[in-house]
């Protein structure tokens, strides 16, 4: 599944914590997060950082690829860090400065300098807008059919 917004992601780690038996609860404990956090990634809150996200993902066992949309390359996003290399990665070779990257985002540039560092406190919707403004795609790997592989 491809998520383009927090409410596809959100909805997704819901379906995964029920499936699993576990309390939003229980969950936010193992986390060491709020259970509001819980609550606010499973309704789409569009200001959840990042960092929490991965990290529910990771413990209900969610692998997150961000991919390109034209070439069937995968990375999978184990680290905030690492999909900020890749995004720097990809804004560069696409040639755009980061000043006009943000403006289309609608976000400051200071802001997608923090993406580019793995600064994961950036808001999951923030993220999203500069995946697809990149041409770039957030998966998963349970609902994806295609051979994952790194992206150099």
């Amino acid at each position: 599944m491809t998520f383009q917004t927090p409410v596809e992601l959100g909805l997704c780690l819901k379906e995964i914590r029920k499936s699993q038996g576990f309390r939003q609860e229980d969950l936010a404990s193992y986390c060491e997060v709020s259970d509001r956090t819980v609550r606010n990634i499973e309704q789409g809150a569009t200001g959840t950082k990042t960092r929490f996200i991965i990290t529910i993902a990771q413990e209900l066992g969610l692998k997150l690829f961000v991919c390109s949309k034209h070439i069937d390359e995968y990375l999978w996003v184990d680290s905030f860090k690492t999909l900020g290399q890749k995004i720097k990665f990809v804004r560069k070779q696409q040639k755009i400065r980061q000043e006009d990257l943000a403006a289309i985002v609608g976000c400051q540039h200071t802001i997608l300098g923090k993406i580019e560092r793995g600064d994961d406190s950036v808001s999951i919707a923030t993220v999203l807008g500069v995946i697809k403004e990149l041409g770039l795609e957030l998966t998963d790997a349970q609902n994806n059919d295609k051979e994952k592989e790194p992206l150099t």
